[in-house]
């Protein structure tokens, strides 16, 4: 149904809320993330990997919704760890600069033009970029 289909694109998307606010935490910059994460997901169906926060009392819910499940950040890295075969700290390095300057750049541009279409694909690159953080401390980078 519909319904239960609303409430499974949900979670998934309260599990990166929660990532993104981790990741913030780490890399400083909490306000653009958080705020890009807002204006991601009205509860629809998800059209072509993008959405806006719908107007009004739903998109207020929603909002309020989103910091409520932010501010638990129960979910974990480790939960949806990809496969990063890192074996030392320059490589490991090098792919967090590469990540870094391109999730920045995504957010950046949101930050200028708000109509900006919000693409889920950046949220890969952010958590590669928190993945990468944590490789680089077990590194003793």
């Amino acid at each position: 149904s519909m319904e239960a289909d609303d409430e499974n694109n949900w979670k998934v998307y309260v599990k990166e809320a929660e990532l993104y606010y981790k990741l913030s935490e780490e890399i400083k910059i909490a306000h653009p993330l958080i705020s890009y994460y807002m204006n991601l997901h009205g509860l629809e169906k998800v059209h072509k990997n993008s959405t806006k926060i719908p107007p009004g009392k739903k998109g207020e819910s929603i909002k309020k919704k989103v910091m409520k499940y932010i501010k638990k950040k129960t979910s974990t890295l480790e939960e949806i760890k990809p496969t990063l075969d890192i074996s030392n700290k320059t490589e490991a390095i090098e792919i967090y600069e590469d990540y870094l300057n391109s999730a920045l750049a995504k957010v950046d541009k949101m930050e200028k033009d708000p109509n900006t279409t919000i693409d889920l694909r950046i949220a890969k690159d952010f958590m590669t970029v928190a993945i990468l953080i944590e490789t680089m401390e077990t590194l003793n980078c």
